[in-house]
C-alpha cells in the first residue's frame, strides 16, 4: 500500500527532476550534473518506496538500523544548510531570521520524509 508520504515524495521528485531537465535543456547545467541530480532523485525515490534498501548501507556504516543511517543523512543535510549560509557570506549568528526559518522548514520537511 502506498502511503501519503510516498505520494508527497514522488510528487516532489517528479517536480525536482523536471526542473533539472529544464535547466539541462537551457544549458544552465552540464550533462554530468543532469545525471548526478537524476541519480539523487531516483535514489531518494528508491529509499522512500523501499526503506529496507538502507539496511546494507547501515551495516556498512556500522550503525545498527537503517533509521539511524537516515538520521545521519539528516545531519548532513543540516550541515549543508549551514555551509550554504556561510558560503553566502552571512554570519552564523545572523539576525535576519528569514534565512534561518527557511532552513528550519527544509530540515523539518526532510525529517518528515526520513522519519
Amino acid at each position: 500500500m502506498i502511503t501519503t508520504i510516498q505520494i508527497i515524495v514522488l510528487v516532489f521528485v517528479v517536480f525536482a527532476a523536471s526542473r533539472v531537465i529544464l535547466r539541462a535543456k537551457d544549458k544552465k547545467i552540464s550533462v554530468t550534473e543532469l545525471f548526478f541530480w537524476l541519480a539523487v532523485w531516483a535514489g531518494l525515490t528508491g529509499v522512500v518506496f523501499f526503506p529496507e534498501l538502507t539496511a546494507p548501507a547501515a551495516a556498512f556504516l556500522g550503525v545498527g538500523r537503517g533509521i539511524e543511517h537516515r538520521a545521519a543523512v539528516l545531519s548532513h543535510i543540516q550541515a549543508l544548510c549551514e555551509n550554504r549560509r556561510a558560503a553566502a557570506g552571512r554570519n552564523r549568528c545572523c539576525k535576519e531570521g528569514s534565512n534561518r526559518q527557511e532552513e528550519k522548514e527544509v530540515i523539518a520537511f526532510f525529517e518528515t520524509i526520513i522519519f
